[in-house]
Parts: C-alpha cells; structure tokens; sequence
C-alpha cells in the first residue's frame, strides 16, 4: 500500500472520529468476572464472591461477615440503581466496579470506623469492633456515591474514586480521634447541587492525610471543598484542573447560614495544625454574586469562631485563580505570605487581574509583624512579586531647594 494512500486513510479516520459524539469516545468501562454478564445478574444488582444481592447494602454486608483476607470485590450490574444506601458499613480493602450504576436513594454513603460491628452478624453492636485495620477503598464508575464516617481508631483509610458522578458527598470527621489518617483521591468526578449532591459541601476532612482532587468539577455547592484540620499532624491537598460553576452564591439558598465562610475552597487550620494546599489549571465561574470571600477563603469565615480554629490568624482569601502553593498555618499572616513564595507563585503567569489578590476580614485581630518578618516580606514584593517597570526620578534643584533643602536632597 503506498504512503499516500495510508495518510489518506489516517485522516479519513481523524475525522470520523471527530465526528462522534463525546460519549461515544467516553462509555464507561464495564469490568464483570469472567463468564457474568448483565443478564446473569436477574432481577439482582451487585454481585460478590459467588452470590447476587438485589441491593449494594446486602453486598457490603456480606463482604463484612465474609471477613475477607484479601481485598473483597463487588460488581455491580451495568447501569443499574442499586438501591437505597444509609451508612452501609465498610471495614475491609475492598474494590466496587459501579459500571455506571447508581445509588438512587437514601444518604448513599460507604460508612467508616463510626460503630461497632459484630462480623458474625452483619449489624451494629456495643460489643462489636470499630475498625481494626488500615484499609484502602476503590469505587469505579459508581454514579451518587458517597463516604461519611466519624473517626474512633488510628488506622489509616484510604479512598480512591475514579469517574464517579454525581457524588452525593464525602464527609470525615474526627472529634473522637485526631490521629486517625484519611487520605483521599478523585479523580473525574463530580458533585451537582442540582442532581442529589449535598448542597452545603461536597468534601469536608479535619484530619491528616494527603488529599487529591483531580478533573472533578463542583456545581452549585456552598461550600464545595470546606478543610478544617483540627488535627496535630499534616494535610497536602491538590486540587488541578477542577472547576467550580456557581459556587458559594450569595442568594442560594443555603447562603443565609453560610454566606460568612462560603466559597468554592474554605482550608482553615487550627493552632499547632498545618494544611499545604496547591492549587493548579482551577476555574471558578459565577452566573451571579459570589458570597464575598473569593474564591479560595483562608481562615474561618464565621464571626463566632474561636480563634485556636484559625479565625483570628491567616489571609482571608484568594480572589482570583492561579497557579499557586500555600501553606496554611496558625500563625503571622506574613508567615503564610512567605510560604507562599517558597512554594513559588510566579507573578510571570499570573494575568492581570482587577481588585486585590489577597483579603481580609475587617475584624480580625491581627499581631504585629515582627521587624525581620516585616523587612524580608517587602524584599520579597520587590525582588519576586512586583512586575518590572521604568522608574524616573526627578530631582528639584530649583532655586526654592537652595540651602538646607539641596543638602537633604543630596
């Protein structure tokens, strides 16, 4: 075949291709065991070790009483609703491929290390186990997911959702416990105030652990990524090539209790805790008035907050997206513009902007920069933020300058 007509067919194929719909080019995988397919599953949805359940709370159940010494794996069937879901109970490495399917109904959530379980019969008991162990959880293509759970054990939790849409929420606390690490990665999904997600925050976390927020988009969330590390240890967050559409409007209606600490990223440390937040290729779009504390909120927000939560302490807020490393610690505000430059903000690719990049709440009582701290943050202005210019001096030697006054000009 010569090589025209290969090219010829190459760009035949191009265009074909460009031609398809979008969805066409992005079905969702569907991984079933060998020997399964869609019609094996009946009138059932999930299927696990052998055995079809006809929701996915009977499935995560006996994947608990099963006590798996292996990661446990559940398909669900393609495209189906798995049921109503509140609190179904996780304590184990597990891997659910959703195949598209969806929790229709109830707060949808995996449940983690907040009541004791007894293992012999699947239900909660006083004499049953918080979690006992370090697990990691996969969801795939799993529409209306979400994760809740009020820390009691140390035990690391590892959560990993890749192309889950719709999330209803994923929400940690862990008052109980503070040493209790929670690492979390999303990966191209997505959180809908108008489709079943939770309307005040899609992400909330106040314990330690990496955090990873790839491709996920957040529409109509008061708060969409809402941190308040109440913890000793440390959080990294990243959050890259997000978008946040109609985040923290001032007339939703969820703003009239939380319109002080709206916005699309709330990160608020307390004394003695440290969040690194690096936020990259991030858009934030508004139809109508954001709430007022930018897009990236550092602090508290809430006029009644105690100033160990980090209100008293810390810039207020970042106005506009860009390219940018923070450390957000309790501590001088000027310390957090210093970290800030450490983790490199190049003013090179920044655009130009309208109205100031940094805020603060009017209100807060702030300590006063020490003389080295205050010294090195103005070397910084001029020698990293401020942008290059042509600066002309001229000096007055005029007759009204004679004397006293050209010996001070000198």
């Amino acid at each position: 075949m010569s090589k025209k007509r290969i090219l010829s067919l190459l760009t035949a194929l191009v265009l074909a291709l460009a031609l398809l719909p979008a969805t066409a080019l992005a079905q969702d995988t569907v991984t079933l065991p060998e020997g399964i397919d869609a019609d094996s599953f009946g009138t059932n949805t999930v299927y696990y070790d052998g055995n079809y359940y006809a929701t996915l709370v009977q499935a995560l159940t006996a994947v608990y009483m099963s006590t798996p010494e292996e990661t446990a794996v559940v398909y669900c069937k393609p495209g189906a609703d798995v049921g109503f879901m509140t609190h179904g109970h996780v304590a184990d490495d597990l891997i659910i491929y959703g195949n598209g399917a969806y929790v229709s109904s109830g707060e949808k959530d995996l449940e983690i290390d907040t009541y004791k379980y007894d293992r012999d019969t699947g239900k909660q008991s006083n004499s049953g186990s918080f979690l006992d162990q370090e697990i990691t959880v996969t969801v795939k293509d799993l529409d209306g997911i979400a994760a809740w759970g009020q820390r009691n054990t140390d035990h690391t939790v590892n959560l990993v959702f890749e192309n889950c849409q719709n999330m209803q929420r994923i929400y940690f606390t862990n008052t109980a416990n503070p040493k209790g690490t929670l690492n979390v990665s999303l990966t191209g999904c997505s959180f809908d105030g108008n489709q079943g997600s939770n309307v005040n925050t899609a992400f909330y976390s106040n314990a330690p652990g990496n955090i990873s927020l790839v491709d996920t988009d957040f529409t109509d969330i008061s708060v969409a990524i809402n941190i308040n590390h109440k913890s000793a240890g440390i959080q990294n967050i990243l959050v890259e090539g997000c978008i946040f559409t109609d985040c923290a409007l001032s007339d939703s209606p969820q703003a009239s209790t939380t319109k002080t600490y709206s916005a699309p990223i709330r990160i608020v440390a307390k004394e003695g805790a440290a969040t690194h937040l690096t936020v990259k290729d991030v858009t934030f779009t508004y139809s109508k008035t954001n709430c007022g504390n930018g897009d990236i909120l550092l602090g508290d927000g809430r006029y009644d907050a105690a100033a160990v939560q980090g209100h008293a302490q810390g810039p207020l807020g970042v106005l506009h997206p860009f390219p940018v490393g923070l450390d957000v610690v309790s501590g001088h505000p000027l310390i957090e513009l210093k970290a800030a430059v450490e983790h490199g903000i190049d003013d090179e690719v920044q655009p130009d902007l309208p109205g100031p990049l940094l805020h603060r709440q009017t209100d807060l009582a702030l300590v006063p920069a020490e003389h080295d701290v205050l010294l090195e943050a103005l070397n910084l202005y001029q020698t990293n933020f401020k942008k290059p210019s042509l600066n002309i001096y001229c000096l007055d030697f005029s007759g009204s300058m004679s004397g006293e006054g050209t010996s001070q000009l000198k």
